[in-house]
C-alpha cells in the first residue's frame, strides 16, 4: 500500500515498539551518490554517506547507520522520525537483529538512477512542482560511482530495484546499468519500475530483453487516455500500451522468458469504476502480459479511492489482485492456482526422515519452473507444520523441489522427503505450493492442503 511520504509521528500504545529491518537489510543510492537507508526519503532527509567517497563497508558500518540501528533496538528510533518504513508491533517474539556492526553487507540495493521525471503526477513528491531535484547535487547518478557500488556490493546482493524517485530511463546509460549487473552478477534478482515512456523504440526494447533483466513494472493508472492522465499528467496512454505490447512480441521473437512484465494500476476515485477496471483486465490480457495489480493508497488524501477501503466488502471483492500480494493478480487466466493431493497416510519415526506421495496439478494459468538463477520465480512444494490441534509450529518445515517445470494442467506425482519432529505424536502437515522470493501460493487464493502425520 502506497502511503504519506511524511506520516503523523506515531504514539505507541502500553506494549507497542517501533520496528524495522532496513537498516538490516537495504541500502538506497541516490543519484548524487548519497546513500540513505531506505526508499521513503525522497527529500535525502536522513544521508548516512557519499560513496562517491566512501565504499558502501564505510557507510554501512559507520556512525549514521549504527545509529539507525541502535535507536530501533532501544525503541527511540529519533532518526526514523517520518519514515513511513517503520512499523508497530507488539509481539515480543518479533525482535530486531544483535548487531550494530553486522559483519555481513546489505543484501538489497535500491538505486535511483535519475531524480527528474517526463511526467509531472498529481500531488506526487517527485513532481515538477515540488522541486526534489534541487535535493540532489546531481540530477544523473555517476555511471563511474554506480559500477563501483555494484563491484564491491554484488557478491553478496540478492536484489537490486532499479528505480527511487524520477524515471530511471532518462538516464542515457539505463540499460548499460542493468547489464552490467546481469553480466556480472546474474544471480542478483534486477527489478525495475516505470513510466515506460521512453522505452519507445524497438533498439531500447530489444537491448533491454537483451540486458537480462528479470521484472518491469509498468505504472498505468487507468484503462483510457482520460483517466490515465489525471494522475500521470503529460502522458500518452496509447503510445504506452504499443510499448507494452510491443516488449511482449519481442519478448516473443527472442524466445525470452524475461522481464516478467507486470502493470501496476493505482486505485484513485476517478479510475475505480467497475467499467474502467474490466476494461484494464481485458487490455491487459489481450496485451499478454504476465501481471496487472491494483495499489491501494491513501495519498494524495482527496484522491485515494474511498470504494476499496482494506477491510471493506468491495476491498474483499479483489484482494487477490492487490500489488501488496507479492502474487496478485487481476488477469483470470495468469492466476497462480495448484491442486494438491496427498497420498496415503503419512508415518514417520521421531527424528527420522520420511516419504510420503504428493499429487499435483498446475491448475492455474502459466508455467511453473522448477529452476532459476536468481532463486527467484521458481516454484515449489512447501511443507508446514502444525500440532494436533492445528497451531502452526514451523512455517518452513520442508521444502520438495519439482523435477521439472509443469505447464498449465499439468499432472505431476511427486515423491517428498522430509525430517519428522522429535517427540512423538499426532502432527499436521499443510501442503501448499511457493513462489520462491515472493510467496504462498495461498496467498493470491490457492487452495491449499492439509494430511495427518504420526510420529511413532
Amino acid at each position: 500500500m502506497i502511503g504519506m511520504i511524511n506520516p503523523p509521528q506515531i504514539t505507541l500504545q502500553p506494549g507497542q515498539r517501533f520496528y524495522c529491518t532496513w537498516p538490516w537489510e537495504t541500502v538506497t543510492l541516490m543519484s548524487d551518490g548519497i546513500v540513505v537507508c531506505g526508499c521513503a526519503d525522497p527529500y535525502k532527509q536522513r544521508p548516512t554517506g557519499n560513496a562517491a567517497i566512501l565504499s558502501i563497508r564505510e557507510i554501512w558500518q559507520g556512525p549514521v547507520f549504527q545509529e539507525l540501528r541502535r535507536g530501533l533496538q532501544t525503541n527511540n528510533p529519533h532518526l526514523c522520525t517520518h519514515c513511513n518504513l517503520i512499523q508497530v508491533v507488539s509481539d515480543p517474539s518479533i525482535q530486531h537483529p544483535q548487531e550494530v556492526v553486522p559483519s555481513y553487507m546489505p543484501r538489497r540495493l535500491f538505486v535511483e538512477p535519475c531524480v527528474s521525471c517526463n511526467l509531472s503526477c498529481f500531488k506526487a513528491c517527485c513532481n515538477h512542482e515540488n522541486g526534489i531535484h534541487f535535493t540532489r547535487s546531481k540530477r544523473l547518478l555517476d555511471y563511474d560511482v554506480y559500477t563501483k557500488v555494484i563491484d564491491e556490493l554484488g557478491p553478496g546482493l540478492q536484489r537490486i530495484d532499479f528505480f527511487n524517485y524520477g524515471e530511471s530511463f532518462i538516464h542515457p546509460k539505463a540499460i548499460d546499468m542493468i547489464r552490467y549487473v546481469k553480466s556480472k552478477f546474474p544471480h542478483v534478482y534486477l527489478f525495475t519500475s516505470t513510466n515506460g515512456l521512453l522505452l519507445n523504440t524497438d533498439d531500447k526494447l530489444r537491448r533491454l530483453v537483451e540486458s537480462g533483466i528479470d521484472e518491469i513494472t509498468f505504472s498505468v493508472d487507468g484503462a483510457r487516455q482520460e483517466t490515465y492522465v489525471q494522475y500521470r499528467r503529460g502522458g500518452d496512454f496509447q503510445k504506452l500500451m504499443k510499448i507494452m505490447k510491443r516488449l511482449v512480441e519481442i519478448k516473443k521473437e527472442m524466445k525470452s522468458d524475461f522481464p516478467f512484465v507486470n502493470w501496476r494500476y493505482i486505485l484513485f476515485r476517478w479510475n475505480d469504476s467497475d467499467e474502467e477496471m474490466e476494461l484494464a483486465r481485458k487490455l491487459a490480457a489481450e496485451l499478454d502480459i504476465d501481471r496487472l495489480c491494483w495499489e491501494i493508497t491513501d495519498h494524495p488524501e482527496d484522491s485515494a479511492s474511498i470504494r476499496f477501503v482494506p477491510g471493506t466488502p468491495e476491498y474483499r471483492r479483489i484482494e487477490f489482485e492487490i500489488w501488496d500480494r507479492a502474487l496478485g493478480n487481476a488477469i483470470a487466466h495468469k492466476n497462480l492456482r495448484a491442486t494438491i493431493e496427498p497420498r496415503g497416510t503419512w508415518k514417520a519415526r521421531a527424528g527420522e526422515d520420511f516419504e510420503a506421495q504428493v499429487a499435483l496439478c498446475n491448475s492455474g494459468g502459466g508455467t511453473w519452473k522448477n529452476v532459476s538463477i536468481t532463486n527467484r520465480r521458481h516454484v515449489t512444494l512447501g511443507l508446514q507444520l502444525m500440532n494436533d490441534q492445528k497451531r502452526m509450529l514451523d512455517r518452513n518445515f520442508s521444502r520438495a523441489i519439482l523435477p521439472k517445470s509443469l505447464s498449465s494442467g499439468e499432472n505431476l506425482e511427486l515423491a517428498i522427503r522430509a525430517k519428522a519432529p522429535q517427540q512423538r505424536g499426532n502432527y499436521w502437515v499443510k501442503l501448499d505450493m511457493v513462489c520462491e522470493g515472493f510467496e504462498w501460493f495461498e496467498s493470491c487464493g490457492s487452495p491449499t492442503a492439509v494430511t495427518k502425520l504420526q510420529v511413532q
